[in-house]
């Protein structure tokens, strides 16, 4: 093995776990979706048409009605809505 690919975006706390676990095993840890827009990459999901659902939230605003929710065009409408709304408590 000579290295690991990890689905983060956004999160510093994330990533620098990632990297710290590649560091001990000596291996590379490559994130190529880091820093990337989330928006842009939510609007790739729906023109590729992937079917992707939601098995696990662990961050401010989700809870347990987001879990089984698949990615749509109303579900990134409820996203912006929800990053806006937690915008106005930064």
């Amino acid at each position: 093995m000579d290295g690991i690919v990890s689905g983060a975006i956004a999160s510093e706390y994330q990533k620098e776990r990632v990297d710290r676990i590649c560091r001990q095993l000596h291996v590379k840890s490559i994130a190529p979706l880091w820093h990337r827009d989330p928006l842009e990459m939510l609007q790739e999901i729906l023109t590729l048409k992937f079917e992707v659902i939601i098995i696990g939230v662990y961050a401010l605003g989700f809870d347990y009605e987001w879990l089984g929710r698949r990615i749509d065009t109303g579900m990134v409408e409820d996203l912006r809505r929800l990053n806006k709304a937690l915008r106005c408590f930064r």
